[in-house]
């Protein structure tokens, strides 16, 4: 499907995940004639790093936590395990991804 599809299934704009294609948090396959091609698989996870900067989550966490879903071996978020204090905000947020990732693995 092309960014215009993409962005009306992902809930995203268009300039949004073309920048998120340029940074490498999303890497669509191309079709033949040059043009992206975004897969459902790159539906959901436009759609999950939509809703991780709505809770607040930045770029560089959006990253680590792509990563992470990327390596269905790994836990969604270890947040409890963390050694920092988290302030109730940051585990609700926390909390909030972790089924997210759940969500998009299933």
């Amino acid at each position: 499907m092309n960014v215009g599809d993409a962005a009306e299934r992902s809930g995203l704009p268009a300039k949004t995940i073309r920048y998120y294609e340029e940074i490498g948090l999303i890497l669509p396959a191309r079709a033949e004639n040059g043009y992206r091609d975004y897969s459902r698989d790159d539906v959901h996870r436009l759609a999950f790093l939509r809703r991780a900067r709505n809770l607040g989550f930045s770029i560089d966490d959006c990253r680590q936590l792509m990563a992470l879903i990327r390596t269905a071996t790994a836990p969604a978020m270890t947040c409890a395990k963390s050694p920092a204090p988290m302030s109730g905000r940051s585990r609700k947020r926390c909390a909030n991804c972790s089924r997210c990732a759940r969500r998009y693995r299933s």
